[in-house]
């Protein structure tokens, strides 16, 4: 039967057929708004990064590091583990109102 999926949906680098990538949050520009190209190109990106580039982008770095090491080891963790990411897949037809809803 029919099916929805909630995810970034993708071409397979070799192959003909797409794959899929979970959504993640990506930064946005505090006054404008980004176009429509840059925003699939940042959450492609986001969405290929492994567990490990996503835990060693959090934390402070250089001397402040050093200050916040048991902080910094906490946030780590934490990123590598609790990283907010959409990929759901659902039974039957579904508008995207309706997956966010059943995703709360």
């Amino acid at each position: 039967g029919p099916a929805t999926v909630m995810a970034l949906q993708v071409g397979a680098p070799g192959d003909s057929r797409a794959t899929f990538l979970p959504y993640r949050t990506i930064a946005r520009p505090f006054c404008s708004s980004l176009s429509d190209d840059e925003e699939k190109k940042a959450l492609l990106q986001q969405g290929q990064k492994s567990v490990d580039e996503l835990a060693s982008e959090v934390g402070c770095t250089g001397c402040l590091g050093c200050l916040c090491c048991p902080c910094n080891l906490i946030m780590r963790c934490c990123a590598a583990v609790l990283t907010p990411e959409i990929n759901h897949l659902f039974s039957g037809s579904m508008n995207k109102f309706t997956c966010f809803k059943e995703i709360e």
